[in-house]
């Protein structure tokens, strides 16, 4: 084999919509798995033609075409371009698509031979191979030790390729015995010059594999096996020292599903990144177990440079730790998160509801759990529906008694619906839920499934849009599982005639939310000593067909490039909306964060700014002074101009201490720029230096 082209799995099909697409920065770049099988083919010689699925699919929607289509249309350009052997990576929530788009290719080029690696396609390997008459390979596992072999002898040999599913001549289905985990000391650099084109903060560096534990949910052992690995230190430093010094990432996300199971290993690794030149400059964050935690290995995580943990607490009932054998102590995980924040490590704590074995008590202690975490504002709390995805225990147990219903989980690729992309693979979708696990229910014996579906739902978008009116409602009625239980009540007499996740995404769901909020006063339960501050929250999230359409514009105006320097002849612009408060936002926060009653927050004279970023809209408190400035800009303004008006009028905004206004307010505004409250305009770039 001389060459291979390469197609990595697609995330982006979740959505319809270009201008949504565009607001994500992580579909920008190739996954990274697809860097790593790059990289190996390179090294062995073979010349690699990569196709990012995620960019095919944005450059047939920016062109106007239906994403219905995608499918069709990409394998179309597969046929005109790739060679004799075309590879696919796959995960379970997009496998349709990648089938669908393999299907299409082979059907215009019966001759090209297809080939499927990844998590999904080993867990679905048999049943994939005697349902898709047109995959021809599937590599099994990790692949670092069998590409050598693939490529010498697929065509000639197959049998003496480790892993290897493939036909025969007879259309005989084969499976060679799979070879041991692969020892990380050795492996090639992924092919990070792929990125180069993509301005993003952070990027991967692989940390090693494997997890020891058998959380029933969880799919990574079959996969990885229990080899649990760490690649050495010095690897991982050159990685990340390459994303920084040749491609300008500062940010390191170190990819692995449980990095550090030992604490001393965890420390170590900590005084290594601070220690060394190639890192201690560069922040970074992973994944860790709760119980892998104590309050000084979360001081080492914040010397080091560590930004963020993702730690997984899955339930807060401890009932059902056990029965899902995850076993973490809830109180523990409790005071670990806030140890991490009290070390300035930020987290996103993940949730689950929707176990078989799972009772009303227990999904309420789980949302008691993931509202306390929306308090935090260091928490970034998640929380999803199970699903049985191929390769766990519960897909094991209760595979002969899944069904359809399309209340899909998050974790199965749902965002726009099956049919808006492959209307052709709805069908097989619903027939064989041995290949697509993921997009199915499990039975539940207590829960509704419906509530577990629009309660995950709600949960995501209003946590995402309107996050701290959600704590304040949750606050004013005392408990977040009966405020999602009057919110779907309320959504029965709605008038949108969306459904499911569309419905959701949509602004429909933000204009109900927000009239279900106003109507929470009147409503039994509510705390009436809550009332004037919570009209406030209420007030501050409340706008109007128009704000929100203008907050829309300059959230697009802030994907313009912002020049490094400022003139007092250039004009600027807002990319935010300004509102006078009689509450400091800031202090409302910090009440919740710390656990105090809100009552005890007193009127101010105070401001907010309000930004969207797509449909999220974002709350901060600001400062009066603040407000002013950016209100100077509000439709457009030069900074000569603004600052005259800003010394005559709100002079007295500023500190004593500085006694040149100009200079004050010149600071004040080039901050704004920077932090992104203000936009210059590109096209009036003046000379005269600010």
């Amino acid at each position: 084999m001389k060459e291979i082209t390469l197609v990595s799995y697609p995330t982006s099909t979740d959505f319809d919509n270009i201008d949504t697409i565009r607001h994500i920065k992580y579909l920008k770049a190739p996954p990274f798995s697809i860097l790593v099988v790059t990289a190996l083919f390179r090294r062995l010689g073979v010349e690699v033609t990569l196709f990012s699925t995620d960019n095919e699919y944005r450059q047939h929607l920016g062109a106007g075409k239906k994403a219905a289509t995608f499918c069709r249309d990409f394998g179309g350009r597969l046929a005109e371009t790739a060679g004799s052997v075309v590879g696919f990576s796959s995960i379970c929530n997009s496998y349709y698509i990648t089938l669908a788009i393999a299907k299409e290719l082979k059907r215009r080029r019966p001759d090209i031979k297809i080939l499927l690696g990844g998590p999904h396609a080993t867990a679905t390997a048999r049943a994939t191979m005697e349902q898709c008459w047109y995959v021809d390979f599937i590599l099994v596992g990790e692949i670092e030790e069998l590409l050598k072999a693939f490529v010498a002898h697929h065509e000639s040999s197959p049998d003496k390729v480790s892993g290897l599913y493939w036909r025969d001549s007879g259309d005989s289905i084969h499976c060679n015995p799979v070879a041991p985990p692969p020892v990380l000391d050795d492996i090639p650099q992924p092919a990070y010059d792929l990125c180069e084109d993509y301005t993003l903060d952070s990027f991967m560096v692989e940390a090693g594999r494997g997890c020891p534990f058998l959380c029933k949910f969880c799919s990574t052992s079959n996969f990885f096996g229990k080899s649990y690995r760490l690649r050495p230190f010095d690897a991982i430093a050159q990685d990340a020292s390459v994303l920084d010094r040749q491609f300008g990432f500062s940010k390191i996300a170190l990819l692995h599903d449980n990095l550090f199971h030992s604490r001393q290993t965890l420390v170590e690794f900590c005084r290594n990144w601070k220690n060394d030149e190639r890192t201690r400059d560069l922040s970074w964050n992973c994944s860790l177990r709760a119980d892998s935690i104590t309050h000084e290995t979360a001081e080492e995580l914040g010397k080091s440079g560590c930004e963020s943990v993702f730690i997984g607490i899955e339930s807060g009932s401890q009932r059902m730790q056990r029965i899902i054998n995850k076993r973490l102590k809830i109180d523990r995980a409790r005071q670990v998160i806030d140890s991490l924040h009290a070390n300035g490590v930020r987290t996103t704590v993940a949730f689950m509801i929707g176990f078989p074995e799972e009772k009303v008590d227990d999904a309420r202690l789980t949302l008691n759990f993931y509202y306390e975490m929306l308090c935090r504002k260091q928490a970034a709390p998640q929380i999803d529906m199970l699903s049985p995805v191929n390769g766990s225990h519960y897909y094991e147990e209760y595979r002969e008694q899944l069904y359809y219903d399309e209340l899909t989980s998050a974790m199965a690729h749902q965002g726009d619906a099956l049919s808006n992309v492959s209307a052709d693979y709805d069908d097989m979708v619903r027939d064989f839920p041995v290949l697509f696990a993921a997009h199915y229910a499990l039975p539940l014996q207590y829960l509704d499934r419906e509530f577990v579906f629009e309660c995950a739902c709600f949960l995501r978008y209003a946590a995402y849009n309107l996050r701290w009116l959600l704590v304040m409602a949750v606050y004013s009625v005392g408990d977040l599982y009966s405020l999602v239980e009057m919110f779907l009540e309320y959504k029965k007499n709605g008038s949108s005639a969306l459904k499911g996740i569309r419905y959701y995404s949509n602004y429909d769901f933000l204009e109900d939310f927000l009239d279900f909020a106003a109507s929470l006063p009147e409503r039994k339960g509510f705390r009436e000593e809550c009332l004037d501050h919570y009209s406030f929250m209420l007030d501050a999230y409340s706008l109007s067909d128009e704000q929100f359409d203008s907050l829309r514009e300059l959230a697009a105006a802030r994907d313009d490039e912002v020049p490094s320097s400022l003139t007092v002849d250039d004009r600027l612009v807002p990319t935010c909306l300004t509102r006078k408060a009689r509450y400091s936002f800031s202090e409302f926060v910090d009440a919740f964060d710390n656990g105090d009653p809100v009552e005890t927050v007193m009127p101010k004279s105070a401001a907010i700014v309000l930004r969207t970023d797509g449909e999220q809209i974002v709350m901060e408190g600001v400062s009066v002074l603040t407000a002013a400035i950016v209100r100077s800009f509000d439709k457009g303004q030069v900074i000569s101009a603004a600052l005259e008006r800003l010394c005559e009028n709100k002079a007295g905004l500023l500190p004593d201490s500085i006694s040149n206004r100009q200079q004050g307010f010149l600071y004040a505004i080039q901050k704004l720029v920077e932090i992104g409250y203000l936009k210059p305009d590109v096209k009036t770039k003046g000379s005269k230096a600010a």
